[in-house]
């Protein structure tokens, strides 16, 4: 079984999916099982609570038109994905707040780590804000949860992040260490998430999305057992909810389907910046997880800057050199270069995919502010 907790552009959900039957209970193989926690009679609950909690409002749906269209679609996707493959009855548990932060989805022992963070909120009687507060979305959406037998977690939040993404990286380390310990199930767990999707915010051009992705790309290297499934493809710069679902859904199933269940043949992992190479004017960027290489071959790319000692950006030329199948990037502006940044907008320009069909993610060789 697996976890998911998310945050889709404005959402953030928990699920969980399981791939045997429950005691007690019979499961037909082609359904998928849905557990919807802010949900209890039809009627959308809104829980938060300043202890943790054993019980939670919610009940378990079957896979029927009606309850699909009020329950997470990409939550919905990656299971029938999964239902679809491995042949067994999946069961999701999904919690939800729109717009929440990660803080709230944490623990105070996972909280604890961090400085700057006050538990007043926490006292009876005290103003909250499940939004914001530490602690109130855990207490009510994921402790009850945590003797139930789960697979691992996905999790797709972060844009309401953007304005401490320095700390985003850390944050959801602590808090996937804290659940592992709860569940029992140690860095065997997976857990995979989701980029978050381009979105204009303050403009097209401004970086604190790029800020927040960066942040979960360094989770990747805190986080073990992870994985991440970009959005850079399917999001809309003028619509928070992009309608593609099915894109981020099939990545996370992907990754759940080579690195849980073992099945091979196919890849399931973006590339990622590895290392560069300055020479000759040009800088070489070599990336891990292409094993085929990069694509589309013998054409300019889009969505590269460089820049030298002066800081100054500027659009590169961009290609994919045939035998290395790494990436030259150069610019007439910029005789001696000295960094290069990919996609590094709120709403980039994106134009590099491995050959299995999954984007590069995002990255800068420099740390400027």
């Amino acid at each position: 079984m697996s976890v998911y907790a998310s945050s889709f552009q404005s959402h953030s959900s928990l699920c969980s999916f399981n791939s045997e039957p429950y005691p007690s209970q019979t499961f037909r193989s082609d359904f998928n099982y849905c557990y919807e926690t802010p949900s209890k009679k039809g009627q959308w609950v809104r829980s938060s609570a300043k202890t943790p909690q054993r019980d939670v409002a919610g009940e378990w749906w079957s896979n029927t038109p009606d309850n699909v269209a009020n329950t997470s679609a990409v939550a919905y996707l990656f299971g029938k994905y999964l239902n679809e493959v491995l042949d067994v009855p999946v069961g999701l548990i999904v919690s939800t707040l729109g717009g929440s932060r990660i803080e709230p989805w944490m623990s105070r022992e996972a909280m604890d780590k961090f400085a700057g963070y006050g538990y007043e909120h926490l006292e009876e009687g005290a103003k909250d804000n499940p939004w914001n507060d530490p602690c109130l979305l855990f207490n009510a959406k994921v402790a009850p949860f945590t003797d139930f037998p789960v697979k691992g977690f996905l999790w797709y939040q972060g844009e309401s992040n953007r304005h401490n993404a320095d700390d985003y990286d850390s944050l959801m380390a602590s808090m996937v260490c804290d659940w592992r310990a709860r569940w029992g199930g140690g860095e065997e767990m997976p857990f995979y998430f989701v980029e978050i999707a381009p979105f204009r915010y303050e403009c097209n051009d401004g970086t604190s999305a790029a800020r927040l992705r960066e942040a979960q790309a360094n989770a990747l290297k805190k986080i073990p057992n992870s994985g991440i499934a970009s959005t850079l493809d399917a999001g809309n710069y003028n619509f928070i909810h992009p309608v593609d679902k099915f894109t981020p859904a099939e990545r996370l199933a992907w990754m759940a389907l080579t690195d849980t269940y073992g099945l091979t043949g196919f890849g399931s992992h973006s590339p990622q910046y590895e290392s560069m190479e300055i020479k000759d004017g040009k800088i070489y960027i070599n990336v891990k997880n292409a094993p085929n290489g990069l694509c589309p071959m013998w054409t300019s790319l889009s969505g590269f800057e460089i820049a030298g000692d002066d800081r100054r950006f500027y659009p590169a030329f961009a290609e994919i050199e045939e035998r290395s199948c790494r990436l030259a990037v150069s610019s007439d502006m910029v005789k001696e270069p000295v960094a290069v940044r990919y996609c590094y907008r709120n709403v980039p320009e994106m134009s590099v995919y491995n050959v299995a069909g999954l984007p590069l993610l995002p990255f800068r060789t420099d740390d400027w502010d």
